[in-house]
């Protein structure tokens, strides 16, 4: 592997170059994807007094390096996310593209032939408020889409939509912040009919700090799928609710212990026999080095 970064005048320049050999095993990092080599480059750099931050990169690899396959298969992605904000008392706005191919020349799916395209777009926005006296408020709206497609086997293509809105909220004269998120999901296998499942998601957080070290958290996580009555068996239609609160306790900044106690329900009401009612205890534990 080789790397470097330099400045440019207001750029900030990036390259990797990396190569991994299919015998390659990490005993760190086990799913590092091996049998690959490539490079990745990536420009950064801010315009109109720091106030738009722009990123964009390119990356480009291949597999098959001991040509022990069939084909050789070989990605490539171009990434542009652009920032948009004054400074901290002002709206925040952010437009992002990824566009990901992964090909080769074989010619068909039963010899291993690929032709994928994957296209990611998303925007979000950020707004400061004070919507009450004593409240520092901040309203998030995010939307992201993803499509992909195979040229060479239109089953496999898929369309995912995800929009966001949440408040999150802080007491300006004591350690305590809570917020409120709604999120919904469409999924579609496009090769296939009646394949459409939506999903909604609300989350209530909140949390106080007692002290330095100690603080007291509480969630409540409501979530709902459907799918259209048509897709049968392969389809979702269930509600869940989970409630849990606990406490955390840092030592440092990167070593803490969890507790959290709560209750699951699961309702499921399209398949018989898969209700479900849970109490959990969670313990974790981080030691940093």
């Amino acid at each position: 592997q080789l790397r470097g970064t330099i400045q440019l005048g207001g750029h900030t320049v990036g390259a990797r170059w990396r190569s991994i050999g299919s015998s390659y095993n990490s005993l760190g990092y086990s799913s590092l994807p091996r049998d690959r080599e490539g490079l990745r480059i990536q420009d950064s750099f801010r315009l109109f007094e720091d106030a738009l931050g722009v990123t964009v990169g390119w990356e480009s690899f291949d597999d098959n390096l001991n040509d022990t396959k069939n084909a050789t298969t070989g990605t490539s992605a171009l990434t542009l996310d652009l920032r948009w904000q004054k400074d901290a008392t002002t709206p925040g706005f952010s437009v992002g593209l990824r566009d990901y191919s992964r090909e080769n020349n074989a010619v068909n799916i039963e010899s291993g032939g690929v032709q994928e395209n994957t296209a990611t777009y998303s925007a979000g926005a950020y707004f400061p408020m004070a919507l009450l006296p004593g409240i520092t408020s901040r309203l998030n709206v995010n939307v992201v889409t993803v499509g992909r497609e195979d040229a060479l086997n239109q089953l496999s293509g898929s369309q995912n939509d995800y929009y966001m809105i949440g408040f999150t909220n802080r007491f300006n004269n004591q350690p305590t912040e809570f917020s409120v998120t709604y999120g919904l999901n469409t999924s579609d296998l496009t090769g296939y009919a009646d394949a459409k499942t939506t999903f909604n998601r609300l989350l209530v957080r909140g949390r106080h700090a007692f002290n330095q070290n100690l603080s007291g958290l509480a969630d409540i996580v409501m979530t709902s799928a459907i799918s259209p009555e048509a897709a049968g068996a392969y389809g979702l239609d269930y509600n869940r609710m989970e409630v849990t609160g606990g406490a955390e306790y840092y030592w440092t900044s990167s070593s803490f212990a969890s507790l959290r106690a709560g209750y699951i329900s699961y309702t499921d009401n399209r398949r018989m026999g898969f209700d479900t009612t849970q109490l959990v205890v969670r313990l974790r534990v981080t030691q940093g080095f």
